[in-house]
């Protein structure tokens, strides 16, 4: 969690609850409330909930918003935790690999955390690296599981990557966060 978001006041013992509840599932996320530099609700960031639904997400996406993640630390250092080499998509790498060991990973239904979108975030200022590091990671992991249209969107993505990096940024903010009138 950045330093500027903001998580609801029940979201740990929600988690924990639902860890406690769920013990397959190693990692666990919620849904994101967006919210501005003032403070203000923007928008909202819907992830898949229930397992299955996390794990084919993660070929086409990070499904698992790090800032929320309530996880198991033995599982986190079982894999290695982190890798610096994947600096911008370490979150993702990790519960790549989590998967990988045959983990469960999972989202609450709930949104338990706003999430400050500005142009300050390191996805805005490094916009690039991070979609080539997002992509090394699909690559790595989940290539020999892609659909004919997680093949299209990975070239697509690919093609991206020669785009200006405020454009690229601006297409994410499009597609991955839905505005305040649309959620559902």
């Amino acid at each position: 969690m950045d330093a500027d978001d903001i998580s609801e006041t029940t979201r740990l013992q929600e988690q924990l609850a639902f860890a406690v509840a769920n013990p397959q599932v190693k990692v666990l996320g919620c849904q994101l409330t967006i919210i501005d530099k003032n403070n203000r609700v923007i928008g909202y960031r819907k992830y898949p909930a229930d397992p299955e639904a996390v794990r084919t997400a993660m070929r086409r996406f990070n499904a698992i918003p790090h800032p929320a993640v309530f996880a198991q630390k033995d599982i986190l250092t079982s894999v290695g935790g982190y890798d610096p080499a994947m600096f911008l998509a370490e979150d993702y790498d990790l519960w790549s690999r989590i998967l990988q060991k045959g983990y469960q990973i999972a989202n609450m239904r709930q949104a338990l955390l706003k999430y400050r979108i500005h142009a300050g975030a390191s996805k805005a200022a490094k916009t690039k690296e991070c979609l080539r590091k997002t992509l090394e990671v699909k690559d790595k992991y989940f290539r020999h599981e892609f659909t004919f249209g997680d093949h299209i969107r990975f070239r697509l993505e690919k093609i991206l990557s020669y785009l200006p990096a405020p454009l690229i940024y601006s297409l994410f903010l499009l597609v991955t966060y839905r505005r305040r009138s649309q959620r559902s």
